[in-house]
């Protein structure tokens, strides 16, 4: 569900920035670009092709294609982080701790 920004061979390489014009090559170059763009919150890998977006999506399996994805976590705990403090609300997203969800057996 990655869709903000793609990157691939035939449109982005000779761009001057390497990481940007890296990321199509591999899961880990696509990471790398993600990581580096400080407002990216997650990435899609596709042979020859990355896709990063600015918000977060939670996406679905695609049984015959082989896409890997990642979350930069550090950056939605923020996010969410930021949203408890001016909803006052912590469990807008999630049980709360000490719930039996989250309770350790």
């Amino acid at each position: 569900m990655s869709a903000d920004k793609e990157f691939n061979a035939h449109d982005h390489g000779t761009l001057p920035d390497e990481a940007e014009r890296n990321a199509w090559k591999s899961f880990q170059h696509c990471h790398a670009v993600c990581e580096k763009k400080k407002d990216c919150l997650q990435f899609s890998y596709d042979s020859g092709s990355c896709s990063l977006s600015y918000s977060f999506r939670l996406g679905y399996a695609k049984p015959k294609e082989r896409v890997r994805a990642g979350w930069m976590l550090d950056r939605v705990d923020d996010l969410f982080l930021t949203l408890e403090s001016k909803c006052g609300v912590r469990d807008w997203f999630s049980p709360q701790e000490g719930s039996p969800v989250h309770k350790k057996i």
